[in-house]
C-alpha cells in the first residue's frame, strides 16, 4: 500500500494505491496521517480509494476509525470510491444505501465541502 497526500484548496486528499490491508511492517498508517492533519487544524479530509485494488476488514476499520476521529474533532472525512464497486464488495439491499460520507469521485467529495445546497453527488444522486 502506498499513501500520497495532496491538497486542493483547504482540503487534504489521501490517495491510496495498492492493497489496503493490515501492514506487515510498521510503515505509515492512515490514522497517523489523519492525526497529523488534525493537529495542524486541517479538518476537511478525503480518502481516495479509486486506485486501491483491495481493501480488507482492517482497511475498512481504519477508515471508520479515522472518520470517527475527524468527526469528534469537528471535521469531515469523506471517502471517494466507485459506488458500483461498493455494491459489488458489500452486497446490501437497495433499501440500505451506503453511508452518507461515501462519494463516487474525488471531485464529488470536493464539491460536497462547498456551502451549496446542491453540492456533490452523494449516494442518492448516484442512482438517479
Amino acid at each position: 500500500m502506498n499513501i500520497t497526500t495532496r491538497e486542493v484548496n483547504d482540503v487534504v486528499i489521501f490517495d491510496i494505491e495498492g492493497e489496503f490491508r493490515r501492514p506487515e511492517n510498521q510503515g505509515v498508517l492512515l490514522r497517523d496521517l489523519v492525526k497529523a492533519q488534525l493537529e495542524n487544524r486541517r479538518k476537511k479530509l478525503i480518502v481516495n480509494l479509486k486506485n486501491a485494488i483491495f481493501v480488507d476488514d482492517y482497511g475498512m476499520g481504519e477508515i471508520l476509525e479515522c472518520h470517527i476521529s475527524v468527526r469528534n474533532a469537528g471535521g469531515k472525512l469523506k471517502v471517494a470510491l466507485d459506488l458500483r464497486e461498493y455494491y459489488n464488495r458489500f452486497p446490501v439491499p437497495s433499501a440500505h444505501p451506503p453511508p452518507e460520507f461515501l462519494y463516487g469521485s474525488v471531485e464529488d467529495a470536493l464539491d460536497s465541502f462547498q456551502p451549496r445546497q446542491t453540492a456533490g453527488k452523494n449516494w442518492w444522486q448516484f442512482w438517479k
